[in-house]
Formats: C-alpha cells, sequence, structure tokens
C-alpha cells in the first residue's frame, strides 16, 4: 500500500504542468486551458483523497478529470485507485487508455510500471474476442450487450462462468457458456441459424401402395374370373360323364371327357395362382402403406439470398441478379 501511494504521490506532479508542447497531444486537441484548470483540480483532489485512503472517492474525481481532459495520466492514476478497489476489469481498460499513445505522457518510470501493470492485470484475467457476421444481431456478454453485429468485441472478464447471447428476430437464440481461467484466451465465432420448420415427407409417391393395393384387386378379381371359368368346366365335365360312363368309362369316352377334365383342373391351378399372387401384392401394399405414412421432419428456413454476379462474355457485359427464397 505504501508503495502504490508513493507512487501516486510522486505521479501528482506529472499532469499539473501545461506547456506549449502539451498543446500539439491529442489528448489536448480541442480542450481549452480553462478547461484543462479545471482537469486538473479534479486530478489533485483525487491524488489527495488516495492519501486518506478513499480510493472510491479518488476514482469518481479522476473520472471527473478524464471527462474533461483525457490525459494518459489520469487513466493511469485511475488504474491505481480501481486496483485498490479490487476491480480489475476496470482496472485493465483504465491501464490500457493510459498507454494509448504507446507511453507519450507518462514518462518513462511510469511507463515502466504501467506496462507491468498491464501484464499483471492481463495475467489476471480471461481475454475474449467475440465476432458476428449476421446483420442485426444483438451479441450480450453477462446481460450486457456488447455490439450488434457485423460486428467483434474483445474485452476481459473475471476469470470463471460466463453466458454469452447472440439475439435475431426471426432466428435462433445462440447461448454458449465460457469459462475461463486467469490468463485464457477464448475466441467465439456466432453462426446465426434460421429455425427449423415442420415438413411432412414420405419414403415414395403416396399413390404407388395404392396403386399395388388396386392392382392386388384386379389380379384377384381375374382369378375369381378364372375360377368361374373353372367351375363351368368341371359341371360340363361331370354332365359329359355321367352321361358316357355311367358305369366306367371305355377308350372311346375316355378320349372326349379326359380333355374336359385337365381344361378345368388347368383353369382351377391358374385361379389358385391368381388368388396366391393378389394376396401378396395385397399384403406388400398393406406393408408399404404402413412405411410410406407421412413423418414429421424439421428442416432449417431457407435464407433468402440476393448475389450479383458479373457477367463476361464476347458481346456481353452486365450483371447477373440471382434471388434465392
Amino acid at each position: 500500500m505504501r508503495m502504490i501511494l508513493a507512487l501516486i504521490a510522486a505521479f501528482a506532479c506529472l499532469a499539473a504542468p501545461a506547456s506549449a508542447r502539451a498543446e500539439t497531444k491529442p489528448w489536448s486537441q480541442g480542450v481549452p486551458m480553462e478547461r484543462r484548470a479545471e482537469a486538473r483540480e479534479h486530478f489533485q483532489e483525487g491524488n489527495r483523497l488516495v492519501q486518506v485512503p478513499l480510493f472510491a472517492n479518488a476514482a469518481e474525481k479522476y473520472k471527473q478529470a478524464i471527462e474533461i481532459w483525457p490525459h494518459p495520466a489520469f487513466f493511469y492514476n485511475l488504474t491505481i485507485a480501481q486496483i485498490n478497489l479490487v476491480q480489475p476489469v476496470e482496472a485493465y481498460g483504465s491501464i490500457q487508455r493510459a498507454l494509448a499513445y504507446e507511453g507519450d505522457g507518462l514518462g518513462e518510470d511510469k511507463l515502466r510500471q504501467a506496462r507491468e501493470y498491464e501484464r499483471l492485470l492481463s495475467e489476471q484475467l480471461g481475454h475474449v474476442d467475440i465476432a458476428c457476421a449476421e446483420p442485426d444481431a444483438e451479441l450480450r456478454l453477462d446481460g450486457r450487450v456488447v455490439f450488434v453485429g457485423p460486428g467483434r468485441y474483445r474485452g476481459v472478464v473475471l476469470p470463471g462462468e460466463h453466458q454469452l447471447v447472440a439475439e435475431k428476430a426471426g432466428y435462433v437464440t445462440e447461448t454458449r457458456t465460457l469459462v475461463l481461467s486467469p490468463g485464457q484466451r477464448v475466441a467465439e465465432r456466432i453462426a446465426m441459424r434460421r429455425p427449423l420448420r415442420p415438413v411432412t415427407e414420405r419414403y415414395m409417391p403416396a399413390w404407388i401402395p395404392w396403386a399395388t393395393l388396386g392392382a392386388s384387386a384386379a389380379v384377384i378379381a381375374g382369378g375369381r374370373l378364372v375360377q368361374n371359368r373353372a367351375d363351368e368346366r368341371a359341371a360340363a365335365f361331370n354332365e359329359v360323364f355321367d352321361e358316357l360312363c355311367p358305369r366306367g368309362c371305355n377308350e372311346e369316352a375316355t378320349v372326349i371327357v379326359a380333355p374336359q377334365l385337365a381344361d378345368a383342373e388347368g383353369r382351377q391351378r391358374n385361379a389358385l395362382r391368381l388368388y396366391v399372387a393378389g394376396a401378396a401384392m395385397a399384403a406388400t401394399s398393406v406393408a408399404l402403406l404402413y412405411i410410406n405414412r407421412e413423418r414429421v421432419v424439421q428442416r432449417a428456413e431457407p435464407d433468402e439470398r440476393i448475389s450479383l454476379e458479373p457477367v463476361l462474355d464476347r458481346g456481353t457485359r452486365g450483371v447477373r441478379v440471382r434471388v434465392r427464397f
């Protein structure tokens, strides 16, 4: 603590004098002398409060001075106050502002000390690098909006768990949990995606199972017709047989009735084959109806895109517009 107070006391005189050379410094551009004097008063009051020590009050005075005149020296002293207030994230931001001009405005001794503070703070904090190319996407880190896309954010956070959320109307909210240890660096690239939409689909066109079922019915109906013809042939055979062979068939009668019997039996076999084929087709159609029932799947919404492509051809120059829905 004594060392920090000594640094503050020694540093108090750095921002106090104003010189003609200071007029050319980037942090002095547009700040009149009377406003700089007001800023120095806040700065000196901050130095006095540090020596009490009242670091919170001193930090407020340094911030008031910075609002008027963003001198690197003011950021340096603010860093020390924030370190004592255990605000490493804020202190890291302040020391980087103090070093924004490569040490100009600090002096050699304070420059070395400032770089040491930056190194120590960097080793204690986690570093995040977040980017998102989606227009109008809002990126929040631990509830705080860090940018609206397209954009990029690089900063530091306390070690531990942090929540990164990316939101845009009509897109799926992207949420990521970042766990960082001291000195760790994490890069996150966020790609927004549209929500999935439910659609129904089948393995094959819906008409195929029904067509198979209809064909099976036709085959069975054909089998029934053949069966009827077979029955008619069998009835005709029975009449002829009863007439020609009441007590058995001789050779002449056999020659007459045998072809009729063979025809009736052949038709019976053909009808049976058609029944079997029709039944198999009917069973297949039922299985296809079950397999081919509608199922709901999730598909990503297509992005709307308009792309311009140059057209260079013999005798033709222009631009091709391609619209994708």
